[in-house]
């Protein structure tokens, strides 16, 4: 791989998981301010803690990239944050940063929303809801595309040091 493109590889991985840092971070804050919200049931307490597992992880995908240059953890962020649906009370919608989701709900209408810029939206609904809607979060789908796809594993010397080559050369 030529040195400009591992240096290119390296940037976007780089941002990537400073956004799952951020994301993560922010997504803790959120959570710890609405622990009281979350002590009224059992499937609440467990969302909660879902939450703030997967917004550690999303730290942890930060840490891992910085140290050993492995993007596995931003994939694995990436695929959490894939689903977005609501369905017979169950609503699922977990994002640490830009929420942009395409889907389909139960008034049969494909639509494009985009919220804000971070959006913690994972809850878990007790009663019977008629509504349905499944969607893809467009930003995690993008994420996994890079990662699965366009993502080609390198010495780490090269993504470390592009320049190294050249200067041997």
């Amino acid at each position: 791989m030529p040195a400009d493109n591992a240096a290119l590889q390296n940037k976007v991985l780089k941002l990537l998981s400073y956004y799952n840092l951020v994301g993560g971070i922010a997504g803790l804050v959120i959570v710890a301010s609405h622990i009281s919200e979350l002590s009224q049931s059992g499937l609440k307490i467990g969302s909660g803690i879902y939450a703030a597992l997967a917004f550690m992880l999303s730290i942890l995908s930060f840490v891992t990239y910085q140290q050993r240059q492995d993007p596995t953890l931003i994939g694995v962020m990436a695929i959490l944050q894939l689903p977005v649906f609501r369905y017979g009370g169950v609503k699922y919608a977990l994002s640490n940063g830009v929420l942009a989701v395409f889907g389909l709900d139960a008034s049969s209408s494909i639509g494009l929303t985009l919220n804000a810029l971070i959006e913690v939206k994972f809850s878990f609904a007790i009663d019977n809801q008629e509504e349905w809607f499944f969607g893809v979060n467009v930003v995690a789908a993008l994420i996994l595309w890079y990662v699965l796809l366009r993502y080609k594993w390198t010495e780490s010397t090269e993504v470390t040091n592009p320049n190294k080559e050249q200067a041997q050369a």
